[in-house]
């Protein structure tokens, strides 16, 4: 039972203080023999402690604990990241989100284009660090050998994701020192 319990993560332990009073409530009826809680099962338990947490944000004008959650993580996270960054990121996303695929890109072209497209969009959200971003995604793509192109269309994809990565990236970061020197 105590196992899903210790999973909860907590954002902001003062602004949180009741949550954290739900969770003590629970684990001290773990701890009385007496208590009712010691005959449910885990799935009552989880239920329980769920209800629980659920009132609490609904409380704080949130739908449930999760809801509650994400808003406070997506917070934390546009406080913490420079606006050069923000900027760069928004464009990328916007770019990708703007890729019309043809029908014959479709399938494991697609795959492969966007596999690399994201996984460099987050290396760069998770370092913050354009220059690594850019350097690692061009050796990437060097390193793939144009032959081995031809026979695999994933592989394809995901070369010419590189490459339109390093574009795109280019063009966000020409687009911010536009605008900073208007």
């Amino acid at each position: 039972m105590i196992k899903e319990c210790h999973n909860l993560k907590v954002v902001d332990l003062v602004s949180n203080k009741d949550l954290i009073d739900v969770i003590d409530e629970m684990l001290e009826k773990l701890d009385n023999e007496d208590s009712d809680i010691i005959n449910q099962t885990q799935g009552e338990f989880d239920k329980e402690l769920k209800e629980k947490l659920d009132a609490v944000a609904k409380s704080k004008g949130y739908e449930t604990y999760n809801s509650m959650l994400v808003a406070q993580v997506s917070e934390e996270k546009t406080q913490n990241i420079n606006p050069e960054l923000a900027f760069i990121l928004d464009f990328i996303e916007n770019a990708i989100a703007g890729i019309n695929y043809e029908p014959r890109q479709m399938g494991l072209y697609k795959e492969g284009h966007q596999e690399a497209l994201y996984k460099y969009f987050e290396f760069l959200k998770e370092t913050e660090d354009i220059d690594e971003a850019l350097r690692l995604s061009y050796e990437e793509e060097t390193s793939i050998n144009k032959l081995d192109t031809l026979r695999d269309l994933k592989l394809k994809g995901y070369k010419d994701g590189l490459y339109l990565f390093s574009i795109i990236l280019e063009d966000a970061s020409e687009e911010l020192h536009n605008k900073t020197n208007m």
